[in-house]
């Protein structure tokens, strides 16, 4: 399947990734769903939409996210009482044959994880001590690893067929 989906997409996207190489444009190539992030100005983006194997364009602007962490004199106190979903898949009555998870390392996918909220600050593979904390193999994000000079002048997704 890898295979077949980056053949497509190095074919498909090959005319408009050349045009943005000659042009210097900054872009970011993406084969399962066979698109390509572009930076450019909007001269750029209406050529690059004028191309028939270009199905659409997405605006893919920045946003801002809500700082939702609180002061820990505002945290309210856990229920000693399991939430539902806990109670659903039984996970308390594990816990009650003393098997807690202890030493067990969950990994996740979300573009929405802040490592340093607690209750997750002190959980976190990288976390030390309150002074210390180290990134290295307990943390990747793959967009800003893969984009380390994104200047964003204007962002866009073109998928294309």
């Amino acid at each position: 399947m890898y295979h077949t989906l980056k053949k497509k997409a190095d074919e498909s996207q090959k005319a408009i990734i050349m045009m943005l190489r000659s042009k210097n444009i900054t872009y970011q190539s993406f084969y399962i769903t066979n698109a390509i992030q572009v930076t450019s100005d909007f001269s750029t983006m209406v050529n690059i939409a004028s191309d028939p194997d270009v199905q659409r364009i997405i605006d893919n602007a920045p946003f801002k996210m809500v700082d939702y962490r609180v002061e820990r004199s505002e945290q309210k106190q856990r229920n000693a009482e399991p939430e539902w979903g806990i109670k659903n898949i039984k996970a308390d009555s594990v816990w009650q044959l003393g098997i807690k998870g202890n030493g067990v390392i969950i990994a996740g996918q979300d573009t929405g994880y802040d490592w340093d909220v607690s209750p997750l600050k002190a959980k976190y593979k990288g976390y030390v001590d309150s002074a210390t904390v180290t990134h290295d193999f307990n943390w990747h994000d793959a967009i800003k690893k893969n984009n380390p000079v994104l200047l964003i002048r204007s962002s866009i997704l073109v998928v294309i067929v």
